[in-house]
Order: structure tokens, then sequence, then C-alpha cells
């Protein structure tokens, strides 16, 4: 195992780096985002403040400075625009080779797609909590159809939420189908 030259200087940020394993090869991380906000960032080597657009996260990880093209990849996995809405989401960070002051660096970047259930559980996709069993409807088929009808996998206490959203008069609207 050899250490990466950035885990030698001490950031509060997330970097590319952090995601090394050692070995040359950058693993992809699925943090729970606890909030976003925007936060005075001293630059590096310099005492000159920036705000910066900052994600913290539920786990033990760094916060990340989000630029543009992450917050735009964030927004299309949680599907928010809205940083509130980012809360309890959880997004994939991998890294890709971006070119940058002249010069080809490792740089965080979010997958745009929602990341994968954890283990063999499904996530609701709007509270980050698992997807289970619901009155004989199996966490499966409930995944499936709300991602079908929602376009993403849902819970059943989201899904009664937009339900009561779309229709609060007649108790929820439509109904979800599900197929077994």
């Amino acid at each position: 195992m050899s250490t990466h030259w950035r885990k030698i200087l001490e950031s509060e940020y997330l970097s590319a780096a952090d995601l090394d394993d050692g070995t040359g090869k950058f693993v992809p991380i699925y943090p729970t985002i606890k909030f976003a906000r925007s936060e005075d960032v001293l630059e590096p080597g310099t005492s000159k403040k920036e705000q910066c657009l900052v994600a913290h996260f539920k786990e033990n990880y760094k916060p990340m400075i989000v630029n543009v093209t992450n917050a735009k990849a964030i927004s299309k996995s949680t599907g928010s625009q809205y940083i509130e809405g980012w809360a309890n989401k959880r997004i994939g960070i991998g890294t890709a080779k971006v070119k940058a002051f002249g010069e080809i660096w490792d740089a965080l970047r979010v997958d745009q797609k929602p990341p994968p259930a954890s283990g063999n559980q499904m996530i609701c996709a709007d509270c980050g909590e698992p997807i289970k069993d619901y009155q004989g409807v199996t966490a499966a088929q409930l995944s499936a159809a709300t991602a079908k009808k929602y376009g993403r996998a849902l819970c059943y206490d989201c899904s009664a939420k937009i339900r009561a959203q779309n229709d609060p008069l007649a108790g929820g609207g439509e109904q979800i189908a599900i197929n077994p």
C-alpha cells in the first residue's frame, strides 16, 4: 500500500486522493447527504475566502466542495434542483481525469444516476431509508411500482405523501399498480 501525496497535505474537504485505495485505484463512495449550504472556504495557500457550495454527509466522510458540474449531477441523482431537497439522499462519488490549469488531474465526480441499493436493500430515493414490505406488498414490488409511476423507487410513506400532494381532497389520489 502506498500513500497518495494529497493525503499528507491536511485538508478538511473531500478530494480525489481520499478515494485512492493505496494501489492507484479510486474506489467510489456512496454517502448520504446530511445537508448542503453556502460556506466561506479558504483558498489553498492564501488567506482569501471564497463562497462555495459544500455538502456534508451523515457518514464519516469529509465535507465536499460542490462545483457546478457536481451540483448538476447531484440534482439529477436526487431529483431535486434545490439543495434542501438533497438532504437524506445517497449519492455516488467517484473520480475522473480532468484538464485544469494546463494539467490532467483526478477530480471528484458525482454520478448522475442514483446509487445502487446498499446490500440487498432498496433505498427510497426521497427519504434515504430502506424500502420495506408493506401490507403484503414486497419491497421489490413497491420499488418497481413507484419507479414506474414516479420515476424513482420510493418507500410506502414517501409514495403516500406524493399521492396526497397530487390529490389531497381525494385522500391520496391514484393507487399504485403492483404486478406480482
